[in-house]
């Protein structure tokens, strides 16, 4: 997986596309960066556990980021539809500025 520079990946509260295998517990809730097939995988995987999903892209219109990666415009259109209708929510047009990480100690 890809690591930009600035993100604590930590395998702990951070995870990649790799290091969120090996995760312990389903969160609550979790933030996933990115609209490539991966973070929508791994989007509808922890929505359909029970976590409250949201998917944070760059792009205003989901359906070009899809594009973007080589799917039809119209199942890249079905499937930002079925991510809404699944409970995920969308942030358009944004990007992580800045991890904040809290300090807490080993349980």
């Amino acid at each position: 997986p890809f690591h930009p520079p600035g993100i604590p990946f930590d395998g702990r509260r951070i995870f990649d596309s790799d290091s969120i295998n090996g995760m312990k517990f389903l969160p609550k809730s979790i933030a996933i960066t990115g609209s490539g097939i991966i973070a929508i995988e791994y989007a509808k995987i922890l929505r359909n556990l029970g976590a409250d999903v949201t998917l944070i892209i760059r792009d205003q219109v989901p359906r070009n980021a899809l594009m973007k990666i080589g799917l039809d415009k119209d199942v890249a259109a079905v499937l930002v539809a079925a991510l809404i209708r699944s409970g995920i929510k969308i942030t358009k047009g944004a990007q992580v500025k800045e991890f904040t990480v809290p300090n807490v100690e080993d349980e």
